[in-house]
């Protein structure tokens, strides 16, 4: 069931929605292939979570293939706008199973489960700024990294809030233009 007086379609901004809508119960695929995984640009492998931006492009978290997809409206085949297909690292190009994703208009925020950080991407650039955890520490100091940080949520007042699965807490982080003002560089 739908609520709120608001509803998101891919091609057409509609700005109310009837009380008691409810979900059309047949999917469409509209990004990888139906029971196929793999590699190339039209196919996919363990999507763990999905976005959209203001110009209504999906982003894949494509877990398995280490990257993260766009896919223009209505198009078959994506783009790699983060990561890069079937290689695993630590580096600023490179993911360890990206698991969640946010899009703030033109940043891009990857949870990177098993590098313990949260990286950011601003539009059309493929090298990450660690945003949390990583080599940074958190200033309230609960650990020198965030350890299996889960899906990410940035609310309407731009606050990023995550949790930090070992350690049994959630984060939150006030998001300016300029970004980070809870955390310090690790000395």
């Amino acid at each position: 069931m739908l609520s709120g007086s608001y509803c998101l379609h891919l091609s057409t901004l509609v700005t109310s929605c009837t009380p008691g809508s409810s979900w059309n119960s047949t999917g469409i695929t509209i990004a990888g292939v139906t029971g196929v995984l793999g590699t190339n640009s039209t196919l996919l492998s363990y999507v763990n979570d999905v976005g959209i931006d203001i110009f209504s492009n999906i982003y894949v978290a494509d877990a398995n293939n280490q990257r993260i997809q766009r896919f223009a409206l209505n198009a078959t085949v994506g783009q790699t706008v983060a990561g890069v297909v079937s290689t695993i690292g630590p580096t600023a190009t490179l993911f360890n199973f990206p698991r969640a994703i946010f899009v703030l208009a033109s940043t891009l925020f990857v949870s990177d489960f098993y590098n313990y950080r949260i990286q950011k991407f601003t539009y059309n650039t493929s090298t990450g700024v660690t945003f949390a955890g990583g080599n940074m520490k958190i200033s309230i100091k609960i650990n020198s990294r965030l350890l299996f940080t889960e899906p990410l949520i940035l609310s309407w007042f731009a606050l990023l809030i995550f949790s930090e699965q070992t350690s049994l807490i959630v984060l939150q982080i006030y998001v300016l233009l300029k970004i980070i003002l809870l955390f310090e560089l690790a000395v």
